[in-house]
């Protein structure tokens, strides 16, 4: 009986199927770059990182303001901006 048709065989030929291919030195100094980039991509936060940079500062906002930020909350189809510019009045009122 040949031996590739003996369970030993059957064994063998499913290790050779699940090793990695022989790579060259050059080919896996490619695959360790490749690796090392995906993994700094995966660690850029960009711009989908959100941060508060003044967290708890409550200043009082203008019905306009309150209706402009509220459409902020509707579908991208439903509203007419993306963003809402806040302006500060720099005049103080004294009581």
């Amino acid at each position: 009986m040949c031996s590739e048709f003996t369970w030993d065989g059957y064994k063998k030929h499913l290790a050779h199927k699940a090793a990695e291919a022989p790579l060259t030195r050059r080919e896996q100094e490619l695959v360790e770059i490749k690796a090392a980039e995906a993994q700094t991509v995966s660690d850029y936060q960009g711009t989908t990182a959100r941060k508060s940079f003044t967290p708890g500062i409550a200043f009082p906002l203008t019905e306009k303001a309150v209706e402009a930020l509220s459409q902020l909350t509707k579908a991208k189809e439903e509203r007419s901006s993306n963003f809402v510019s806040l302006v500060r009045n720099k005049k103080r009122e004294r009581k």
